[in-house]
């Protein structure tokens, strides 16, 4: 009896351990307004890259220097820097509109005729989407 006690003590230890390392009190930042048009280069942002799950000070200096943001993602929920693209928002008909991909709106219905999408706001590939090509819905695919 005295080993279960010991057991069900260290769980609870360990769970408070993961609770305390969660931060429920950082909100993502919001995606930043579109400024595509004449400035919008229509060229990917060089890549932030993270090496480890949390970013060093240097990595997160760098991605803030790049106009990123370091966020969790995924279901590791692993820190990455995700950086805007600048034609954010703007509608197309295929990802070749784009610097990212053009992805549908999720809560459109479509009825098969030619659709209209809005490009990729982020590098962020999580979430849930469905991709725009040559005006035709595909599948949507989420990736966690």
């Amino acid at each position: 009896m005295n080993a279960f006690r010991i057991a069900l003590a260290g769980l609870f230890i360990g769970l408070l351990a993961l609770l305390a390392s969660c931060d429920i009190s950082k909100t993502p930042p919001s995606d930043p307004a579109p400024a595509y048009g004449a400035n919008c280069p229509k060229v990917a942002p060089a890549p932030v890259s993270v090496a480890a799950a949390i970013a060093t000070p240097a990595e997160t200096a760098a991605c803030q220097a790049a106009g990123g943001s370091i966020r969790r993602q995924g279901l590791l929920g692993s820190e990455d820097c995700v950086q805007p693209y600048c034609d954010a928002g703007q509608a197309c008909s295929d990802s070749s509109e784009c610097i990212g991909r053009c992805y549908a709106d999720n809560n459109t219905d479509f009825d098969g005729g030619p659709a209209v999408g809005a490009c990729q706001p982020t590098t962020s590939p999580f979430g849930c989407r469905t991709e725009v090509v040559a005006g035709t819905v595909g599948p949507t695919l989420c990736i966690d």
